[in-house]
């Protein structure tokens, strides 16, 4: 076989195959969904979890006031820390 011939037989068997390789390359791909960023839902989770500690600690002592305003400004941290978690 000279190389003439041989160059004309791989030149449709190269095709045929970067063809096939191609072929799944043009189907469309299912978008898949952003992963989650849990960094945020636990920094709050923590931060609501210290100032919830905190009040509960100080109306334990005696300090009720300050307890109580503790444990009230722990509510709305806690809030976006459910809403991340079950969204």
């Amino acid at each position: 076989m000279t190389v003439p011939a041989a160059d004309a037989l791989c030149a449709p068997m190269t095709m045929v195959l970067a063809a096939l390789r191609n072929l799944g390359a043009a189907a469309p791909r299912r978008p898949r969904p952003a992963p989650v960023d849990r960094v945020p839902v636990r920094w709050f989770a923590g931060l609501a979890a210290v100032v919830a500690v905190t009040g509960r600690a100080l109306r334990s002592h005696g300090r009720r006031v300050a307890g109580g305003n503790r444990l009230c400004a722990a509510g709305p941290l806690a809030a976006p820390v459910a809403f991340l978690a079950l969204r």
